[in-house]
């Protein structure tokens, strides 16, 4: 399938179109769409079914396994905000910060993903911002 184009939403009704569906099928949505394209999609099919609230309620059901990746991953957070508290000290920039990060984790087999710090040595407001800055605590 075709990814985009001019109008996205038109290009997923032909890939609907191209796989049997007719205008007295279902379409099922999970997801946010907007008012244009459901208005489309609705022209389409017979009916456009929300799916947002079954597939959260679902999703609210946790198998162990997810529950286990989910300690896991609290575990290495603990870790990292450990060595921060313990380190953190005046003249060191958001990077610095970040490696305090994951030199707790790596080492116990984490990885790095991103990182959100938000120093601001004036005490203004200061959002944090997924790319270190080298702004100095």
């Amino acid at each position: 399938m075709e990814r985009g184009g001019e109008d996205t939403i038109a290009t997923v009704i032909s890939d609907f179109q191209s796989r049997g569906a007719t205008a007295n099928d279902r379409i099922g949505i999970i997801g946010l769409l907007g008012l244009g394209a459901a208005e489309k999609l609705r022209t389409a099919v017979a009916d456009v079914v929300d799916l947002n609230h079954a597939f959260t309620r679902i999703r609210l059901v946790k198998p162990a396994a997810e529950i286990d990746w989910m300690r896991l991953g609290a575990w290495y957070s603990d870790r990292a905000m450990s060595a921060v508290a313990e380190n953190l000290i005046t003249g060191l920039t958001e990077r610095h910060l970040c490696d305090l990060c994951e030199r707790a984790w790596v080492p116990a087999g984490g990885e790095t993903g991103i990182h959100f710090f938000g120093l601001n040595p004036d005490g203004g407001p200061r959002l944090p911002c997924a790319a270190p800055d080298s702004v100095r605590a």
